[in-house]
């Protein structure tokens, strides 16, 4: 019969498998009593991906990554329905089925795309004749560069911008694609910052290219 207790959190391990980095890939956890196994999908979101890059030793993430996006593992699927605040220390700590209870098969397996630093994620503001003012732009290097949507997005939000962009403060926050309408993906929506952040990329959201808008919701912020 199994043991399903584990007596040290250094008894589980956890790692990225079949890409040739160790920022992406597959999520696979190591437990003594099942050996390596992957990760569900289901209810899987930016907050799980976020503690699985940090418990990584990465500071963010830049992506996550659904439906066996890094191909199917094998052996158990050891978490399904994991559901994580985000400020969790381990992937394990998180709400989840318990260990080895799940559902799924292994095309639901989840992986990652995390971020060494927040400075991996450029900014700029585009579409005016000055680089103070514009659509604001966002390059994440697992889908390049795109616009954010307009959702919630207030002077808060803009301060962040534009002191991430070495400016003093925000004059104006441009709403409804006021700097025009951008192409390429729509990569934050949603976007709520506390104001102290230092990179936009630190502030909730709803996860890297996942929104409910279009680009005439793009927005746009005038600095000083």
């Amino acid at each position: 019969m199994f043991n399903l207790f584990v007596l040290a959190y250094s008894d589980l391990k956890i790692r990225l498998v079949n890409t040739t980095n160790n920022k992406t890939g597959r999520v696979e956890i190591f437990n003594p009593s099942f050996g390596w196994g992957t990760v569900c999908d289901d209810d899987w979101d930016n907050s799980d991906s976020a503690v699985v890059c940090r418990q990584l030793g990465f500071e963010g993430v830049s992506a996550t990554r659904m439906k066996a996006y890094y191909g199917k593992g094998s052996g158990p699927i050891l978490l399904d329905e994991v559901h994580c605040t985000g400020d969790e220390s381990y992937i394990w700590d998180c709400g989840h089925n318990g260990w080895n209870v799940e559902n799924c098969d292994h095309d639901e397996d989840v992986g990652v795309d995390c971020l060494s630093s927040y400075s991996d994620l450029k900014i700029r503001l585009v579409n005016t004749a000055n680089n103070m003012t514009g659509r604001v732009e966002i390059f994440n290097p697992s889908f390049g560069w795109g616009t954010v949507c307009d959702d919630d997005w207030d002077d808060s939000e803009s301060g962040v911008v534009c002191r991430q962009l070495g400016f003093d403060g925000v004059n104006a926050t441009r709403k409804n694609a006021y700097y025009g309408e951008g192409s390429g993906p729509i990569l934050l929506d949603d976007v709520r910052c506390n104001g102290n952040e230092s990179y936009i990329g630190e502030c909730s959201h709803r996860g890297w290219n996942a929104h409910n808008c279009h680009h005439s919701e793009d927005v746009g912020v005038d600095c000083f």
